[in-house]
């Protein structure tokens, strides 16, 4: 195989727009995720996010979730909840919730399998029923895929 010249040069390149995409593409982030002990005493209870705007969370999202945590575990459960779309495992796999503590709660809310550790893999139908039960509680994170 014919190796170009400035290839590498171009990679480089093509992978400093794509981080630069992606931080434009997940501005609406939160700064600092504040845990659901916080988030409950608040009147309204919100973050702020990259962009300098308010992200606001339904008191209903985050009684759910205090319903499905155990009480110990309130203030280590960081919100909004990453679901992280973009860098591809399968065609299968929707999404990923590298968030332990996290994972564990909306794998009890889903009623799937998980295993304790690691990421949470989460399919396309399982995503779709989890942003019904809790739209504020989750956000997208838009992530670069493994190989430019």
């Amino acid at each position: 195989m014919t190796s170009y010249p400035f290839t590498e040069f171009h990679d480089a390149i093509l992978e400093k727009l794509i981080v630069e995409e992606l931080k434009l593409a997940n501005k609406h982030l939160p700064r600092h995720r504040k845990s659901l002990s916080e988030l409950l005493k608040e009147e309204d209870p919100h973050v702020l996010c990259m962009d300098g705007t308010f992200h606001y969370f339904r008191k209903s999202e985050l009684q759910l979730l205090a319903k499905y945590t155990p009480k110990d575990l309130w203030e280590a459960l960081k919100l909004p909840i990453i679901i992280e779309v973009g860098d591809v495992i399968s065609k299968d796999v929707a999404g990923v919730i590298r968030d332990e503590i996290a994972a564990q709660v909306i794998a009890r809310i889903l009623n799937i399998p998980y295993s304790g550790q690691g990421p949470l893999i989460l399919y396309r139908p399982q995503i779709a029923e989890l942003r019904l039960k809790l739209e504020t509680a989750t956000q997208y994170a838009f992530i670069a895929p493994s190989e430019v």
